[in-house]
């Protein structure tokens, strides 16, 4: 998506300035939830992520990784790589991993959900953008992805929406959550494309560790 020009930029901008303190809605992170909280083992990421693209976490995300990229069609998600301790490697069975943007503006206190993806597999290390690619798909059905997982339901419905903050909204951080599971998802309890409520449900009790890659990206004038 283009940067807004003419009214609509002046438009987005007055939005931005009535949104101002509308936004750090940490609290509702998947990684916040009850799964997490109710486990004092899980108090900690154990799981160390960074991206052979953008560097080590925090790390600012360029253009290319956002709307803003000419042209569209060739926006793209970061590569993610991870390490584990070995105990706990050993134990892995398959990952959820979660996009989410806590500073977008929301009176209900609730991150924007940029991207939602499980089963990925336990020995992975790491995911590219061409994981991202459909593999397969049916109408209101599962849709898996060529990295060999599947794909869950973010705000658009989209394989995954690329940051686009409000222009002078300040600085909007990404947070790529990597969980570990220790049992595998039931997928007769998901919808087609599992929502995040329904996965903060299915991982209680299966959760073995998790790990956070934040980018950050601001749109300004």
């Amino acid at each position: 998506m283009a940067p807004s020009t003419g009214v609509l930029k002046y438009v987005e901008y007055t939005a931005s300035l009535l949104f101002q303190n509308v936004k750090g809605h940490d609290v509702g992170l998947f990684i916040k939830s009850p799964a997490f909280t109710n486990d004092a083992k899980l108090a900690k990421p154990t799981i160390v992520i960074t991206s052979p693209d953008c560097g080590p976490s925090p790390a600012k995300l360029n253009v290319e990784y956002t709307q803003f990229y000419d042209p569209p069609t060739a926006v793209k998600m970061p590569s993610l790589s991870w390490d584990l301790p070995a105990d706990i490697q050993e134990n892995v069975k398959e990952y959820v991993l979660l996009c989410e943007d806590p500073d977008a503006p929301s009176f209900s206190k609730t991150p924007s959900l940029h991207g939602l993806w499980y089963g990925i597999s336990g020995n992975a290390r790491s995911v590219r953008p061409e994981d991202f690619v459909v593999k397969e798909e049916s109408e209101g059905g599962p849709c898996s992805l060529q990295g060999g997982f599947r794909l869950g339901k973010n705000r658009r419905g989209t394989v995954y929406t690329p940051p686009r903050p409000l222009l002078e909204h300040g600085p909007h951080r990404y947070f790529f959550q990597l969980v570990a599971l220790k049992e595998p998802l039931e997928l007769e309890g998901l919808s087609p494309r599992a929502t995040k409520a329904e996965l903060e449900k299915e991982c209680a009790g299966k959760i073995l560790a998790w790990g956070v890659w934040e980018g950050s990206f601001e749109n300004k004038w």
